[in-house]
């Protein structure tokens, strides 16, 4: 299938004293043609706001819903003090998420899958513990650590905040993790976060 490219001309078509038969070529032509779009398209049951895409496999246009599109916001914070260890003193801390575009896959309680495209991660909680720990937002699956939020304490006051934020694209499926370098379980613990994430 294809769209059509070759146009009828008009010349044996243009005045009422010209032979039909001198015209049967582009009334030929005109048919091709328009078979051809009616070939182009498979659009016998679109349903309402369906838009036209593109099928390689049947090389026609077919109805489909429309893809969100706009920004996709969700937020990850810290489960308790679930935690699950890596290797010697780095452990993968457990999360919860808030997530109403289901942008987000959960691989287990302590990584969370994310499709190719560009992710925006702000992080910002404030703290009461002082034995709140720096945070490590690692990419599982390129076995990186992309960013780190450090705990800065107010003072001497016992209290504090961890804020930082990243752009990262990914090309394709990406699990992510949220990790800390810490021996003392009491500052692991202590190490609480919100983060959200914006799908841009």
């Amino acid at each position: 299938m294809a769209w059509p490219s070759t146009k009828a001309i008009t010349t044996n078509v243009d005045a009422g004293s010209d032979s039909p038969s001198s015209a049967r070529a582009d009334i030929k032509q005109n048919i091709d043609n328009v078979n051809s779009i009616i070939d182009e398209f498979d659009i016998a049951s679109p349903n309402n706001g369906d838009i036209l895409t593109y099928n390689s496999t049947s090389g026609a246009w077919e109805p489909g819903a429309a893809a969100s599109t706009g920004t996709n916001v969700a937020l990850i914070t810290r489960t308790s003090s679930s935690e699950e260890n890596v290797s010697s003193n780095i452990y993968r801390l457990g999360y919860t998420e808030s997530d109403p575009n289901s942008f987000i896959t959960a691989v287990d309680s302590f990584q969370i899958q994310l499709a190719a495209g560009s992710y925006l991660f702000d992080c910002f909680q404030q703290e009461t513990d002082q034995t709140a720990t720096s945070l490590g937002l690692y990419n599982e699956t390129g076995a990186t650590e992309l960013t780190t939020f450090n705990y800065n304490e107010i003072g001497s006051t016992g209290e504090g905040f961890r804020q930082g934020k990243t752009l990262e694209t990914f090309t394709g499926t990406t699990n992510i993790s949220f990790k800390v370098d810490e021996v003392d379980i009491n500052k692991r613990n202590g190490t609480q976060f919100s983060i959200t994430v914006i799908k841009l």
